[in-house]
C-alpha cells in the first residue's frame, strides 16, 4: 500500500458505521488503533498543543518531536482521524458533548474523577446519548484502595505480578518490553467494549454502559499459568525468576552454533513426538533414554529439567536456521528468537503480508498489519496517524448535518441479564490461548460447549498445578482458570458418527472455534465450507500459531516459542544477559483478546447483515502486533535498545528492592527527593537530561533508601507524595497482601460435590461496576447427556447405542 496523505485506505470492516471518540493517552492508545483496523471511525481528540504522545521518543531519523514521533504517534494513532478540542474551554466541552451524542463509544484514560470534574464524564455523556459505551482505562481502575494512585506501564506491570517473574535471580525483576501493561489494558478495553456493543445491539443489555478497565488486573491475566494463584493457595509456593537455570522446568531458550538463540520445546502429551525427540538425541550420540517411562506425560513434565543439557548440546551443533527447520520437520516446537529486523526479513511473514508500507512526511514507513483476516469484512491499516488537527473542520462539519436515525434496541431478556446470553459456541479450542478466549464469552453469558476427547486429552488438564492431596484431569488449576463457566462434551472426531454429532452441534451454534495447526478441521470435514452448508450464517474462527498460508503454515509452538518468534524476547532485559524475554507464556494471554474482539466484531456485523464469515488469527502475528513501534524503528535501520528497566523518556525508572518507581517530570523528581529525605536532590539533576547523565548515581541513592524499608511502605510513601510507584508483586502479594487483587480479582470457585477451592481470575474489566460470576470448569464429558440429548434431541436408546460404539470418548 502506498499513499501520500491521510485519506482512508480501505473502507469497511466489521465495525463499519461505529464511531469512537478517542480521548485516551498512552495507556489506551492501542485500543483506538485496533478499533480503526476493525472498521470503526475513530476520532482522536487532542488538546491545542497536541497529545503528549507526540513528544515521546524514538523519533523519525534526523527529526524531533511532533509529527515525527515513531513511538506513540505514528504507530498508535494510525487508523484515526485527528481533532483538536480544548476541553478546559466551554466551547470545547460543548463540542465534545455534541460529538458524544453522535458516537457509539468514548475511550478515555484520565485519572479517575477528572472527566467528571470537567462535566464530561459518564453521567454527563449518557445524558446526551442514552446508548453510549463509556470506556475508561487506568492503572488501578475506578474503584478500590489504589484508585487514585499514580501509574504508568512500569507501575501497572509491577503491581500485576507480570514483572516479578522475568529475568535472572540476581537481577531486579525485568519489566516487559514495548509497554505490555498498556497493551493488555487496551486489548481488554476493546474486547469489553465490544461485549457491551453486541449486548446493546442484540437487546440483551440495551442502553449506556460504563466499562472500567484496570491495567493491573489486565496484565495480571498473563500470570495465569506461570504464577497460577493455586500454586500459593494450595502449596504455599511462590514462583521465582529462574533465568536459564538448568533446574528450571520452564527453560526453553538455548544458544545455537552461530550465536543466535532458539526456543526449543518438546510437546508434552504427544508420546510419538517425544520418542522421536529422544531418538534424535540418540542419533546425535548425545544421550540414550531406554524404557517406556518417557511416553507418560506426567513423567515427561516431572523430568523436563533432565533434558535441558542435552538440548543445549544439540543446539550447539547447528546454526539457528538449520535447527529451526529440522526441529519443525520433526514436529517439535522449535522457534527462532527473532528481533524486529529478523521479522522484516522473514519470508513467511512477507508472503502473508504481515507488514504494511505507506508514504508519509515525504518518506516510506513500514508498520505491522492487522493480525486477523475476515472473509467478508477485511480488517486493514486504513490511514496513517493524523497531523495535529488534520480533520478538525471535517469532523465538526458533520455536527451541522442532520444525524442519522439511531435505532433503539428494546430489551429482550430479564433485567441484569448478561450481554452474550443466547449465543452458543461449539468450542474446539485446547491448551491455553484458545480456551482463554472462549472463556470470555462464557463469563458474559454465552453457552460455550467445549468439545474434547478422552483419546486426546487436553494437555492442560494433565500438566499444571494440582491440589495438595493429589488430583486428576478434572482438578488442574490452570485448566479451571481457562475454562470456567463452560460445558464439556466428549466426542471421537475420528468416528464418522462423531463428526455427524459435531455438525449437529454447529447447527445449534453461532460460533465455531479451533486452534489446531493447518487444515486439521478440514480433514475432519469440519472446515468452514463444510460447516456453512450446515449453518449458513455460522461464524468460524481458527487460531493456528503461524496461520493457514505461508511456508510455516504447518509449524506449531507453545506460547514461549510464539514470544521468541515475535520479537518479544529481544526487546527487553539487560543488554549483557541472554534474551530470556517474558517468563509467562505471555502470548497465550494476549492473543485471546484479539480473538474475542474479532469474533464480537463479526457478531456485530452478523446482527446488522445476517451474514457469517470465516476469521483467521495467527497467534504469531497477534504477538507481533504487541511490539509497538519496534517495526517502524527497525525499518529505519535501528533496533530498539535493551535498557533493562530504564526508559527513553523517564528517569529514574526501575525496580528498587522491589518497588517499581517512575519519575515522569521534574515536579515528580522534586516530590521524590522530599519523600526520601534528600532535598539536595531536588535542585541537583533537576532536568531529565541531567538525571539520565547521572542515572547510576540516581539509582544508587534511591536503592539505598528503599533497601532499608518494606516495599509496600515505599510504595505508599511515594504515592502519598504523588510519585508513581508500586510493589513488584509476587504471588504471595497477589493472593494475600494486595487488598484489591486478593479479594476482587482472584476469586474462590468451588462446587458442592468436592472439597476443592480453585482460586480463579475474574475478568479484568467491570461493566457497570460488576464482573461476571464464576462457575468451576467442567469435568471431562460432564454435559454429554445435557447437550446430546436435551439440546440435540438424541433419544435415550440412540444415546446408549452411540455410547456403546465409543462415539462419546
Amino acid at each position: 500500500m502506498t499513499q501520500g496523505h491521510s485519506s482512508i485506505v480501505q473502507p469497511g470492516g466489521p465495525l463499519a458505521g461505529i464511531r469512537v471518540l478517542d480521548l485516551a493517552g498512552e495507556a489506551a492508545a492501542f485500543a483506538g488503533r485496533q478499533l480503526g483496523e476493525l472498521g470503526a471511525d475513530v476520532v482522536h481528540i487532542e488538546p491545542p498543543g497536541g497529545d503528549p504522545m507526540r513528544r515521546r521518543s524514538p523519533y523519525v531519523a534526523n527529526a524531533s518531536e511532533g509529527e515525527h514521533s515513531l513511538h506513540h504517534h505514528l504507530h498508535y494513532n494510525a487508523n484515526k482521524r485527528g481533532l483538536v478540542l480544548d476541553l478546559h474551554d466551554e466551547a470545547g466541552r460543548a463540542a465534545f458533548l455534541r460529538l458524544a451524542a453522535t458516537a457509539d463509544a468514548v475511550i478515555e484514560s484520565a485519572p479517575p474523577g477528572e472527566m467528571d470534574r470537567l462535566g464530561l464524564g459518564f453521567e454527563a455523556a449518557r445524558e446526551v446519548n442514552p446508548d453510549l459505551l463509556y470506556v475508561t482505562v487506568t492503572p488501578f481502575g475506578q474503584a478500590g484502595p489504589f484508585r487514585d494512585w499514580q501509574g504508568n506501564d512500569l507501575v501497572a506491570a509491577a503491581a500485576s505480578g507480570l514483572m516479578y517473574l522475568n529475568g535472572f535471580p540476581d537481577d531486579p525483576p525485568n519489566v516487559p518490553g514495548a509497554e505490555q501493561a498498556y497493551h493488555m489494558g487496551s486489548l481488554v478495553a476493546v474486547a469489553s467494549m465490544l461485549v457491551a456493543l453486541v449486548g446493546r445491539e442484540r437487546g440483551t443489555t440495551p442502553g449506556a454502559h460504563r466499562i472500567d478497565v484496570s491495567m493491573q488486573e489486565a496484565a495480571a491475566m498473563a500470570t495465569l499459568q506461570t504464577a497460577n494463584a493455586n500454586i500459593f493457595t494450595w502449596h504455599g509456593r511462590v514462583p521465582k525468576r529462574v533465568g536459564l537455570a538448568a533446574e528450571a522446568t520452564a527453560r526453553s531458550l538455548f544458544p545455537c552454533r552461530d550465536g543466535r538463540w532458539i526456543s526449543f520445546v518438546v510437546p508434552i502429551g504427544a508420546p510419538a513426538l517425544y520418542r522421536g525427540f529422544l531418538d534424535w538425541l540418540e542419533e546425535e550420540s548425545l544421550a540414550s533414554f531406554p524404557g517406556p517411562d518417557w511416553v507418560d506425560p506426567a513423567y515427561q513434565a516431572a523430568h523436563r529439567p533432565a533434558l535441558a543439557p542435552h538440548i543445549e548440546a544439540l543446539a550447539a551443533r547447528y546454526d539457528r536456521a538449520t535447527l529451526f527447520a529440522e526441529g519443525q520437520r520433526r514436529r517439535l516446537l522449535v522457534m527462532p528468537v527473532n528481533d524486529a529486523a529478523d521479522l522484516l526479513a522473514d519470508a513467511h511473514l512477507e508472503e502473508r503480508g504481515s507488514f504494511v508500507r505507506y508514504r508519509r512526511l515525504g518518506r516510506q514507513f513500514t508498520d505491522v498489519a492487522p493480525p486477523y483476516r475476515f472473509s467478508e469484512t477485511p480488517a486493514a491499516f486504513r490511514r496513517p496517524a493524523p497531523r495535529l488537527g488534520e480533520h478538525t473542520a471535517e469532523v465538526l462539519a458533520d455536527l451541522d448535518r442532520p444525524p442519522a436515525p439511531r435505532e433503539r434496541r428494546t430489551a429482550v431478556s430479564e433485567p441484569r441479564s448478561l450481554p452474550l446470553e443466547r449465543i452458543r459456541i461449539a468450542d474446539f479450542f485446547w491448551l491455553i490461548a484458545g480456551p482463554s478466549a472462549s472463556r470470555v464469552f462464557a463469563d458474559y453469558g454465552a453457552d460455550v460447549v467445549k468439545v474434547e476427547s478422552e483419546s486426546r486429552i487436553d494437555t492442560i488438564r494433565v500438566v499444571g498445578v494440582q491440589p495438595a492431596d493429589g488430583g486428576s484431569s478434572n482438578t488442574n488449576g490452570v485448566f479451571n482458570d481457562c475454562n470456567a463457566n463452560k460445558r464439556s462434551v466428549t466426542l471421537d472426531l475420528n468416528h464418522p458418527k462423531g463428526i455427524e454429532l459435531a455438525k449437529e452441534l454447529v447447527r445449534a451454534s453461532d460460533i465455531v472455534t479451533n486452534n489446531f495447526t493447518g487444515d486439521r478441521m478440514d480433514r475432519w470435514g469440519l472446515g468452514y465450507d463444510d460447516l456453512r452448508k450446515v449453518k449458513p450464517d455460522i461464524i468460524m474462527l481458527t487460531m493456528p500459531v503461524m496461520g493457514r498460508s505461508g511456508p510455516y503454515r504447518q509449524y506449531g509452538s507453545y506460547g514461549n516459542g510464539v514470544i521468541a518468534f515475535s520479537g518479544l524476547s529481544t526487546n527487553m532485559g539487560y543488554p549483557h544477559r541472554p534474551p530470556t524475554g517474558i517468563a509467562p507464556l505471555y502470548s497465550d494471554f494476549a492473543a485471546p483478546y484479539f480473538a474475542v474482539s474479532a469474533l464480537l466484531a463479526a457478531l456485530y456485523h452478523r446482527e446488522r447483515t445476517g451474514r457469517g464469515q470465516f476469521i483467521e488469527l495467527a497467534q504469531a502475528e497477534a504477538a507481533i502486533n504487541l511490539l509497538g513501534p519496534d517495526i517502524l524503528e527497525a525499518a529505519e535501520g535501528r533496533l530498539p535498545p535493551r535498557l533493562g528497566n530504564r526508559s527513553r523518556d523517564h528517569a529514574p525508572h526501575g525496580a528498587y528492592r522491589w518497588c517499581a518507581i517512575s519519575v515522569r517530570s521534574d515536579e515528580e523528581w522534586r516530590r521524590l527527593a522530599e519523600a526520601i529525605g534528600a532535598p539536595d536532590l531536588a535542585g541537583r539533576w533537576l532536568a531529565i537530561d541531567a538525571r539520565r547523565a547521572h542515572e547510576e548515581a540516581v539509582d544508587a541513592r534511591i536503592e539505598a533508601w528503599t533497601c532499608a524499608r518494606d516495599a509496600w511502605d515505599v510504595a505508599r510513601t511515594l504515592q502519598a507524595a504523588g510519585v508513581p510507584a508500586a510493589v513488584v508483586e509476587d504471588l504471595e502479594d497477589m493472593t494475600s497482601r494486595d487488598p484489591w487483587l486478593s479479594t476482587r480479582h482472584l476469586l474462590p470457585v468451588s462446587r458442592d460435590d468436592e472439597g476443592i477451592v480453585f482460586t480463579t481470575h475474574a475478568q479484568p474489566a467491570r461493566i457497570d461496576g460488576t464482573v461476571p460470576a464464576l462457575r468451576r470448569a467442567p469435568r471431562m464429558g460432564e454435559h454429554n447427556e445435557a447437550v446430546f440429548r436435551d439440546l440435540l434431541g438424541l433419544t435415550e436408546s440412540d444415546y446408549i447405542e452411540l455410547l456403546a460404539e465409543g462415539v462419546f470418548r
